[in-house]
């Protein structure tokens, strides 16, 4: 059975590793994030691992925004068996400012 896993947060790090692991497997990865480039690559990366990558941009500190992508992520996937939710910020500016 294929599993349905959906990353909120999705970027180059920990949740980028999680995104490849599952593929490997040949997992249906949800992609929710913020920044298109990143989204791309990890969805490339997804589907070269022999994954079947689905992205969608998102604010994920939008309540409503992140609630509906969500929704419509589960729809396109059928059914979500794992959530990893890993919202991160980067800060350009130093945090004593």
């Amino acid at each position: 059975m294929t599993r349905n896993i959906l990353i909120a947060g999705a970027g180059p790090g920990v949740s980028g590793s999680l995104a490849r692991l599952y593929a490997e497997e040949g997992a249906q990865v949800g992609l929710l994030g913020a920044d298109p480039a990143v989204l791309s690559t990890l969805s490339a990366e997804v589907d070269t691992a022999g994954g079947t990558p689905e992205s969608a941009l998102v604010d994920l500190t939008d309540d409503a925004a992140t609630r509906a992508a969500v929704t419509r992520m589960a729809e396109k996937l059928g059914r979500l068996d794992v959530v990893h939710f890993n919202p991160s910020a980067y800060r350009e500016k130093d945090p004593l400012s």
